[in-house]
C-alpha cells in the first residue's frame, strides 16, 4: 500500500468528490500497490453534503466504524433515507448520478474502499421497460459488525 494525498486525485474521483464535500480531507488515504485502481480511506467527520448530482468515477461502499448519522442518498432521481450505523455499509455506484446528504449524530468514523467503475460492473441491470433498480443503500453483515 501506498499513501496517497488526496488533492493527487481525479476531480471525479470518489475521495477527492466525498473530501470536497465534507471540507475536510480524510485521517488516511492509501492506494493498492498493484495497479488495481483500489484506494481506501478512512473519514472522521460530521457530515458530508454532495447537494449537485455527482458521476463519480469510482464505486463507493462506506463502512460505519463508529457513531451514528442519518443519510439520504438519491441515485439516478431515486431517494432513500436511512440511518447509518456501527458495522451499516453503504453503496454509490460509478457513473451515475448521486447524491448524498450525512448528517451524522456527532463525530462518525467511516472506512471507504473506492473501486474503479470499469473494474466492477454496475449492480442490477436494466429491466425491459428500460428502468435500472436503485442500488442497495443499506448493507448489513454480521462478521463486520
Amino acid at each position: 500500500m501506498q499513501r496517497l494525498d488526496v488533492e493527487r486525485l481525479s476531480p471525479r474521483s470518489a475521495g477527492a468528490v466525498v473530501a470536497r464535500s465534507s471540507g475536510k480531507a480524510p485521517e488516511f488515504i492509501v492506494a493498492s500497490n498493484n495497479g488495481s485502481g483500489l484506494i481506501a480511506a478512512r473519514w472522521r467527520r460530521n457530515t458530508v453534503r454532495l447537494h449537485e448530482p455527482e458521476c463519480l468515477d469510482d464505486h463507493m461502499l462506506s463502512y460505519c466504524a463508529s457513531g451514528r448519522a442519518n443519510s439520504t442518498l438519491v441515485v439516478d432521481g431515486v431517494s432513500s433515507r436511512f440511518s447509518q450505523r456501527l458495522g451499516s455499509i453503504t453503496f454509490l455506484p460509478a457513473n451515475r448520478p448521486v447524491q448524498w446528504t450525512m448528517d451524522a449524530l456527532g463525530e462518525s468514523v467511516h472506512v471507504h474502499l473506492y473501486i474503479p467503475g470499469a473494474a466492477l460492473p454496475l449492480p442490477g441491470a436494466a429491466h425491459t421497460d428500460g428502468a435500472t433498480p436503485a442500488p442497495p443503500t443499506q448493507l448489513r453483515d454480521p462478521w463486520l459488525e
